[in-house]
């Protein structure tokens, strides 16, 4: 989970750092439901532990 976390918060500072303002919030908008479904498959293991 670290990894995508790590490769997904990559790509976030890469486009905060190439394209102006509009383009990144759009860009943004892409990523948030990947960033929710990190967080929800992170707190399930963290509270459930499965395995």
């Amino acid at each position: 989970m670290a990894l995508i976390a790590g490769i997904i918060e990559a790509i976030h500072v890469r486009a905060a750092r190439r394209y102006d303002a509009d383009r990144y919030h759009k860009f943004l908008r892409a990523l948030i439901p990947m960033w929710v479904a990190i967080v929800a498959v992170m707190l399930w293991l963290m509270v459930w532990k499965p395995f």
